[in-house]
């Protein structure tokens, strides 16, 4: 997947995002794929937006998704997993992400570019080393 611009691309000339198919019922690919086909969304379309439910399916609306939706969507789907929800939030899936990959021992400049972190400092605020708890902050 490229992604054009964002607000953490320092260098301004997008990025490629490598996303694995598991082929599980959690696979990334294949929800990114149902989530697609049902949101039909347009060209100048946020990618995460709000949906309209309508009699022939969804329809996206023209704004994009509110952080305070974001998180509440995060917390719904953690309900019933975690025991303590008010330590979830958006950035302990990035943590937990990051932390998973740095643990594959992968080389740490893909692992840089991937992230799309600035510098080395940047990322080692998101992760936890083998051996220590994976906490929330």
């Amino acid at each position: 997947m490229f992604i054009e611009s964002s607000k953490t691309d320092k260098y301004r000339d997008g990025a490629w995002v490598v996303v694995a198919v598991s082929g599980k019922v959690t696979c990334p690919v294949n929800m990114m794929n149902r989530y697609l086909d049902k949101a039909r969304l347009s060209h100048d379309s946020p990618l995460f937006c709000q949906l309209s439910k309508t009699k022939y399916g969804y329809k996206a609306r023209a704004r994009g998704l509110s952080c305070t939706r974001l998180r509440e969507l995060v917390i719904g789907a953690f309900r019933g997993i975690v025991t303590d929800l008010s330590r979830i939030g958006t950035h302990c899936l990035k943590s937990g992400g990051a932390t998973a990959a740095a643990n594959a021992s992968g080389p740490d400049c893909l692992f840089l570019r991937l992230g799309r972190w600035s510098s080395v400092s940047a990322k080692d605020g998101y992760v936890r080393f083998s051996g220590f708890p994976f906490v929330c902050f």
